[in-house]
């Protein structure tokens, strides 16, 4: 539902020549989350010079990523994750042009792992087959602040850290590595090429 919507918006930004004036479209990444496990895109919308809006979606299987689990918690086990959010930035400058801008804003993200769960087939030689799935499924909404750095004439970095409500709805196994503590996404990156 959530992607549905956001194609729908970015079609009718794109396609509407009331909607798409002046709105500069940006492409790219979260190296962070690269760094996780996750493969992940970014896309970003220049509505003002200082106003800004961003959607992302990622997936990941079972390999872990250079830091794996280390900066944010996941199942031990696991057959399939992906994730999503979208979120608004305000980029205030202390002059116009410059290569250095804050970063302050809010952003809503959806984590679903999923593991295929297995059972007895009810046969002599006991083999398991799959029945179904379970997930573990978290959603984040955070209040961001941070900067952003022109790093070239089309590409922009930026850093950011968040604090937030976090709630999971865990279905998988207790013996993962989760715990029982709840805490949203501390930090983030986006690396957007705006075309």
């Amino acid at each position: 539902m959530f992607y549905r919507l956001f194609f729908v918006l970015a079609l009718a930004a794109w396609t509407s020549p009331t909607m798409g004036q002046g709105v500069q479209w940006g492409l790219g990444t979260d190296p962070s989350m690269w760094l996780s496990g996750w493969h992940h895109v970014q896309v970003g919308a220049q509505l003002h010079p200082e106003i800004s809006v961003l959607a992302g979606f990622g997936w990941m299987d079972t390999e872990s990523g250079i830091l794996g689990s280390a900066m944010r918690q996941r199942p031990g086990d696991f057959d399939g994750a992906f994730t999503g959010n979208f979120g608004v930035r305000l980029h205030p400058s202390s002059k116009a042009g410059g290569r250095l801008q804050g970063l302050l804003g809010l952003d809503y993200s959806h984590e679903v792992f999923n593991e295929n769960a297995s059972g007895s087939s009810g046969l002599i030689t006991e083999v398991e087959v799959p029945f179904g799935v379970r997930q573990y499924i978290r959603n984040d909404i955070r209040l961001l602040a941070g900067g952003r750095v022109h790093v070239a004439q089309q590409l922009t970095l930026s850093v950011h850290v968040g604090v937030g409500y976090s709630t999971q709805h865990e279905a998988l196994p207790t013996q993962t590595n989760l715990g029982r503590q709840t805490s949203p996404k501390l930090l983030g990156m986006e690396l957007l090429y705006w075309l």
